[in-house]
């Protein structure tokens, strides 16, 4: 069984993180005070909370609470809308969520249009492939050289086909040059370990 619902952003919608529930989403949620969403774009499981109301001896979800990360992380706008999926995946139900935005015209003449997107890039906790930014963004024209657009601001480095924020690339390079080196550190103590063993045996 497969359902779906498509929910228009407000103002108070964005700026709190919410989703309030009309009837039709009120029996779409499950009557619990924690639940999950996948994102269906960064795949990253989001835990939201639920206010409910009781109705005729029922307890519905009134507000759905949580989202206000991933309305920032996808740029979503008023009038933007979510899609909504619930789904059954074997033995689980699984509800995921798709950013939808408004086809806004984009002007690329004007430098704030072309800021908006860089800083989104820029600030965005996830790597964001080519295909991700047209999603994101699909006023953007196919023939935009992201590269040289992206190239321009310090903030943004490329790795394996993917921008993202340099900072966090640097730092994830770094942790993962300190893991080896514990890594190496401790087979070679293992190794020595080993040999004074063998040493003592021989003797």
């Amino acid at each position: 069984m497969s359902l779906e619902r498509r929910y228009s952003l407000t103002r108070v919608c964005l700026s709190r993180g919410q989703i309030s529930c009309t009837q039709s989403l009120s029996s779409f949620f499950p009557a619990n005070d924690k639940l999950e969403v996948v994102d269906t774009i960064t795949g990253d499981v989001i835990e939201l909370q639920s206010n409910h109301s009781e109705s005729s001896g029922l307890t519905k979800p009134k507000i759905i609470l949580g989202l206000r990360n991933f309305y920032q992380k996808h740029a979503l706008q008023v009038n933007d809308t979510v899609l909504l999926k619930y789904a059954e995946e074997g033995d689980k139900n699984v509800i995921h969520i798709t950013p939808v935005r408004a086809r806004r015209k984009m002007d690329l003449r004007n430098p704030s249009a072309l800021k908006a997107l860089v800083d989104h890039v820029a600030n965005s906790p996830t790597p964001l492939s080519e295909s991700d930014v047209h999603g994101l963004y699909p006023e953007l024209p196919h023939n935009l050289d992201l590269n040289a657009l992206f190239r321009q601001d310090q903030r943004i480095t490329k790795h394996e086909g993917r921008w993202q924020n340099a900072a966090l690339r640097a730092a994830i390079v770094k942790q993962n040059k300190e893991t080896s080196r514990k890594e190496a550190s401790a087979a070679e103590s293992l190794q020595t370990v080993a040999q004074e063993e063998r040493n003592l045996v021989s003797v």
